[in-house]
């Protein structure tokens, strides 16, 4: 009874026909849909490609707007202005410069003057940010407090009004250039006055070349030597005084290579122009009449450089390396008020360090500068160098408020290349471009060296989403 029963039942059964193909397919789609719309990283995605087309529809609506205004005004933007004569001066640029050159040249002369005021600064900031960070942390009440009035008086002050401070009290407080300070007094190697500070200029003499191949040996062979004392230092525990004896063997080494550059005798006659007419004198007789010019002087020089120093001439230096008033007020300004700010994260990175390893260093008799250069700074950097790159940044933008005390950097060039081509679009898009670049560069930098000093752990890989994505898209495994 039973089976005639089941077999009755199975003939009951309506098979269904099979789908068509097409109706598979469109299935197998709105499956998939249904399975990419519910994934939450998937909709993320989505919605930043269309928030993407959005800004990219945005653009290109503003500038197709900002072209048509222009091009009413004939002032389309073009880059063929850039070879016209640029027809104005860059102060303190006289001598790789002069209005006859074209706009792009002005630009990079522009350029390098904001590149000068940030590659010496950074590394000043840094230097003065550590010591008054230090500062801040010392036993020493007066100090201390010293430390202390300088960061809340830096910080607290708009970095504009530090700037005309600098230039208008400070810098154009000096004297005359006929009363110049000059250290020392009757042959100077520093003059101070209004219009600047003057340094002495080093220049190379054919020699130089063998002096420089060694020199470069002697770094490599001092580098070398302190790697190996410090490694005897990290494996053994004995002092080797591996900083003191690379510097030793770099400077002994770079000794032998001025002394072998300056053994050949140097020429006792120079070739001079006097009343128009090239005459040979004996060099002794040149230099008491005064008649060599620095170039002619690193010509004839014995040594592989020679150091020339500030020489006044009417109202103005004719040797050496001088530095305008403007650049030497902003960099004061931007190097003093950013050192504020950085010494209080020197200051809050040396605190992030456990005092339990101040106290194992004294336990261990280390004087307070080798726990500082050893133990505290090491640690402290992984706090310090990531928020020191903001600082970083910070100063490089604040740069282009030197046309406030009116130094020629990239801001102020480029201002008065647009009231002179009409090109507004054009050249303050290059500006944003290179401020960028600059502040990106900075930023790789400072991540990579953050990166050096980051501890090493071992974190889960992730899948990314575009694998994620892609991973959806395959065929789910058949149901059993």
């Amino acid at each position: 009874m039973g089976r005639g029963t089941d077999s009755q039942d199975n003939s009951n059964i309506v098979k269904r026909p099979p789908l068509h193909p097409i109706l598979r397919a469109l299935l197998w789609v709105l499956r998939l849909v249904l399975r990419v719309v519910r994934d939450e990283r998937v909709i993320k995605i989505v919605l930043q490609i269309a928030f993407l087309v959005l800004v990219v529809a945005g653009i290109v609506t503003l500038a197709q707007n900002v072209s048509s205004a222009l091009a009413k005004n004939n002032l389309s933007p073009n880059m063929a202005f850039w070879v016209n004569r640029a027809g104005f001066n860059i102060g303190g640029a006289e001598a790789y410069y002069s209005p006859d050159d074209s706009y792009a040249r002005a630009y990079m002369v522009g350029l390098e003057n904001t590149l000068r005021v940030v590659l010496v600064g950074l590394p000043l900031t840094t230097i003065v940010g550590v010591f008054v960070g230090v500062c801040l942390l010392s036993t020493n009440f007066l100090i201390k407090n010293i430390a202390r009035i300088y960061v809340e008086v830096l910080r607290n002050t708009p970095l504009l009004v530090q700037l005309f401070a600098f230039y208008f009290i400070g810098v154009l407080a000096l004297p005359a250039i006929r009363d110049a300070i000059e250290f020392p007094a009757g042959n100077p190697l520093i003059a101070l006055s209004n219009r600047g500070v003057v340094f002495p200029e080093i220049l190379p003499t054919p020699r130089f070349l063998l002096f420089g191949v060694v020199a470069v040996v002697g770094l490599a062979l001092g580098y070398v030597v302190h790697r190996e004392l410090s490694g005897i230092t990290e494996r053994t525990g004995r002092v080797t005084r591996a900083v003191p004896v690379s510097l030793g063997v770099v400077l002994a080494v770079a000794a032998l290579g001025y002394l072998a550059a300056a053994a050949p005798p140097a020429p006792s006659t120079v070739v001079v122009t006097r009343d128009g007419v090239d005459v040979e004198i004996a060099v002794s007789e040149a230099a008491e009449l005064n008649l060599l010019t620095p170039s002619q002087r690193a010509e004839i020089s014995g040594a592989p450089f020679i150091v020339v120093g500030p020489r006044r001439q009417g109202l103005r230096y004719v040797t050496g390396s001088s530095y305008s008033s403007e650049y030497i007020a902003l960099l004061l300004g931007l190097v003093i008020y950013t050192s504020a700010f950085v010494a209080e994260i020197v200051r809050a990175g040396i605190q992030a360090v456990d005092k339990g390893q101040v106290e194992a260093s004294r336990a261990l008799g280390l004087s307070y500068s080798k726990t500082l250069t050893m133990i505290i700074l090491p640690q402290a950097l992984r706090v310090i160098i990531p928020p020191m790159g903001n600082q970083y940044l910070n100063l490089a933008k604040n740069s282009s408020l030197a046309i406030a005390i009116s130094f020629s950097d990239l801001f102020q060039v480029s201002n008065t290349i647009i009231n002179q081509s009409g090109q507004t679009v054009t050249v303050f898009a290059l500006v944003m471009l290179t401020y960028l670049v600059m502040s990106l560069t900075i930023s790789y930098i400072m991540n990579t060296v953050n990166a050096r000093f980051q501890l090493v752990s071992r974190a889960p890989s992730r899948r990314s989403p575009l694998a994620h994505l892609l991973r959806l898209f395959q065929r789910a495994p058949a149901r059993r």
